[in-house]
């Protein structure tokens, strides 16, 4: 069963150009299931390597530097990112 990109972005807190862009990108980015993107393997505790998967905020942190460079006040930057006012700051001053 196919779900819209209105339901995946709200699933995720993206943005629905973002979930557009990531469906139609090539194989650079191809997250599974659950959002997560494989960035290289840890070895376990018990030996065995297991995929360190990692949440991809690269297009999030972008889309919040530029809402704040367009103006916008950080609730409504987290309201609009779906992410939290905190996050926007981290974000926002991490650039600085």
């Amino acid at each position: 069963m196919s779900r819209s990109i209105r339901a995946i972005a709200a699933e995720k807190g993206l943005s629905k150009s973002t979930v557009h862009r990531r469906r139609q990108s090539s194989d650079d980015y191809q997250p599974d299931s659950d959002g997560m993107v494989t960035v290289d393997m840890t070895k376990g505790i018990d030996g065995k390597l297991r995929p360190n998967r990692q949440v991809d905020t690269t297009d999030r942190d972008k889309e919040i530097r530029r809402l704040h460079r367009d103006g916008q006040s950080m609730r409504s930057i987290a309201n609009e990112v779906g992410c939290s006012v905190g996050t926007v700051h981290r974000i926002i001053n991490k650039g600085k």
